[in-house]
Parts: C-alpha cells; sequence; structure tokens
C-alpha cells in the first residue's frame, strides 16, 4: 500500500487502495468499527476535506464503477465502489454505490462516506455494518483538527 500526497490542507496522506485490496480498483476487506483500531482510519473531517478540496468524478474503468479524487496538486486516488456487510453477509447494494467507514461515533452508530453515480455524501449508520476502509498517513498532527484530549494523549506518550 503507498500513501499519495494529494495537496490537502491537512497534509493528510491518502492510500492508494482500501485494507485488503492489491489494487486501488479492487474494494478489500470489509470492517466494523469494532473490528479494528481507528487510528489510520479517516474522521468525518478528513472526507470532508477530501470532498471540499478535490475535483471528483463518477466513471467506470475496466468493468468497475468508481469516484476519482484528483487533489489540488494534481495528484489521483480511486475509490471504487462497494457493497456492505450485514451479519457476515455481503449485501447487494445498487450498482455504482460505495459505503466507506470513517472513525467518527455518533450515538449507536457510525459515520461513512456514501456515494453512487450521481450523489456523494456523509451519512449515518449502524455500526455493526461492515464496510471498507481507505486509510490516511496523518502527517501534522495539529493541522489535523484531532480532537485536543487525543492530540494531549499522544504527547503524554513522547
Amino acid at each position: 500500500m503507498n500513501y499519495i500526497d494529494l495537496g490537502l490542507p491537512s497534509g493528510n496522506l491518502w492510500a492508494d487502495c482500501n485494507i485488503g485490496a492489491n489494487e486501488p480498483l479492487n474494494s478489500g476487506t470489509y470492517y466494523t468499527i469494532d473490528e479494528i483500531g481507528v487510528d489510520n482510519i479517516p474522521t468525518e473531517d478528513d472526507f470532508q476535506e477530501l470532498l471540499d478540496n478535490c475535483h471528483y468524478l463518477f466513471f467506470t474503468k475496466n468493468g468497475i464503477d468508481v469516484y476519482r479524487f484528483t487533489g489540488p496538486n494534481g495528484n489521483r486516488i480511486y475509490l471504487p465502489a462497494t457493497s456492505f456487510m450485514y451479519n457476515g453477509v455481503i449485501q447487494g447494494a445498487a450498482k455504482g454505490t460505495g459505503f466507506y467507514l470513517t472513525s467518527t461515533p455518533i450515538l449507536d452508530g457510525i459515520r461513512y462516506l456514501y456515494f453512487s453515480y450521481k450523489d456523494i455524501k456523509i451519512c449515518s449508520g449502524f455500526k455493526h455494518y461492515g464496510r471498507c476502509i481507505r486509510t490516511i498517513k496523518r502527517t501534522n498532527l495539529i493541522n489535523n483538527k484531532m480532537k485536543p484530549r487525543r492530540i494531549l494523549n499522544s504527547l503524554k506518550l513522547l
């Protein structure tokens, strides 16, 4: 897995493929928030930064529906369409839809990125549904909108 600098204000680097995928157009493995650590999982704010600062385009590449995100510096990542998992079974979502886990909790749920060929937005959903994960690498903790408690806890470890 490689990390791509899209030229975002936070300095975050985005992985070129999902966890469990061996190439950018594969969906990878489905996880619930309880099955994986949250350190490198994007927050709702991280995905919003991607939406606010990148040019994105939905299209089909090699028979796979995908969103291409082009950052301010011209570098790109691809988010392939995915489904979601419930009770260990991958559900048949509509063609061209994608569901990407964030690490932002809500009461009895989690926020996630949803897209279709005509829409892309951050939604709320059940935390026990498995979704694909596109990780990030944080390069600048202070500008990353991390909660102050998290920064303080990180500093205590130094």
